[in-house]
């Protein structure tokens, strides 16, 4: 398949509109917030058909695991219901995670190999009275040319 121009994906574009696609009419309040969140965080070209397909899945998925979080919450660790429950939350977070890869929009996904770098810690290093000065590293002492 050819690389599409940037006239071509700027025509694309303008003619879908930069309007996130809408959530669909069977899914609940909260799991049409989450739909609305996640497709406003990309751009409205990002969402082709199989693309909202598996977003449907996800927040159905997202409100499956917060029912199942809440009634784990409400039972006693060890009780034969919340074992049950514990594996089925398992498996509904796997299910997440996998579909949150594929979407690309899971925070890895926003990190490049040279961004890893660039956050990196440095660690400390050495004191140099450019970068910050006495506002940041406070008065050197113990040098014979630091002013007293």
């Amino acid at each position: 398949m050819p690389r599409k121009s940037a006239e071509q994906r700027a025509a694309e574009l303008w003619r879908i509109g930069n309007k996130p696609p809408p959530p669909p009419a069977d899914l609940a309040p909260p799991a049409r917030k989450l739909w609305k969140e996640i497709a406003c965080s990309k751009p409205g070209d990002f969402w082709t058909p199989t693309l909202r397909t598996l977003l449907g899945r996800f927040v159905k998925t997202s409100e499956y695991a917060e029912r199942i979080a809440a009634r784990l919450d409400e039972l006693p660790i060890g009780d034969s219901e919340a074992l049950a429950l514990g594996r089925q939350m398992t498996a509904a977070n796997a299910s997440l995670c996998g579909l949150a890869t594929k979407m690309r929009l899971s925070a890895q996904n926003m990190i490049s190999p040279h961004s890893r770098e660039q956050m990196a810690d440095p660690g400390p290093g050495p004191l140099d009275d450019l970068l910050g000065g006495r506002a940041v590293h406070g008065p050197r002492t113990g040098f014979p040319d630091a002013p007293q």
